[in-house]
């Protein structure tokens, strides 16, 4: 533990791995020897272009501090698959910002409670009751005796289909 005060160093950060590194083969790289010791990680994609290259970046944070020398020798200077001669070798430092995403779910007080609930008791029992014709619908259904009248052609509809009947229009002209 570090003295009152002090701060312990426990993220680090791994710099220029390959553009074409994936997640996976990062963390493979580190998994046999470090898995249940790393606590977090998070791992940047980089890209490469015929311009320029931008390296990924790999951020660990281990649980102790006597793991980061370990961690360091294994992972500094390894070659990754793909790696190319050119590219500068692998390095690993302390991340300047130590703080990590916090890992805690919140549970909402809410879970399991739902059988208790009034509203959703109502509607448990009104589905089991079924659906109940409203009084208006009852009114609207037409009786097995009567027969269909035709429909009722007023004055204005009469004359609107004899005038589109008389002179419909031309078709509109081809377009341009």
């Amino acid at each position: 533990m570090p003295a009152r005060g002090q701060k312990e160093f426990l993220k680090l950060v791994v710099r220029n791995l390959p553009p074409t590194l994936s997640a996976d083969e990062f963390s493979a790289a580190w998994t046999e020897q470090f898995g249940e010791r790393v606590t977090w990680s998070c791992f940047n994609q980089g890209k490469s272009s015929a311009k320029t290259v931008r390296y990924s970046t790999g951020y660990v944070r281990v649980r102790s501090e006597a793991d980061v020398p370990e961690f360091k020798a294994v992972i500094d200077g390894r070659p990754f698959p793909e790696k190319k001669s050119s590219e500068p070798a692998v390095t690993v430092e302390y991340a300047p910002f130590q703080r990590v995403p916090a890992s805690k779910v919140k549970r909402d007080p809410r879970e399991g409670t739902i059988e208790q609930d009034g509203a959703f008791l109502e509607f448990k029992e009104a589905l089991e009751r079924g659906v109940e014709p409203l009084p208006s619908a009852a009114l609207a259904e037409p009786e097995p005796g009567n027969v269909d009248k035709p429909p009722v052609i007023t004055p204005l509809m009469a004359h609107l289909t004899e005038s589109t009947a008389a002179d419909p229009k031309p078709p509109p002209p081809p377009p341009r």
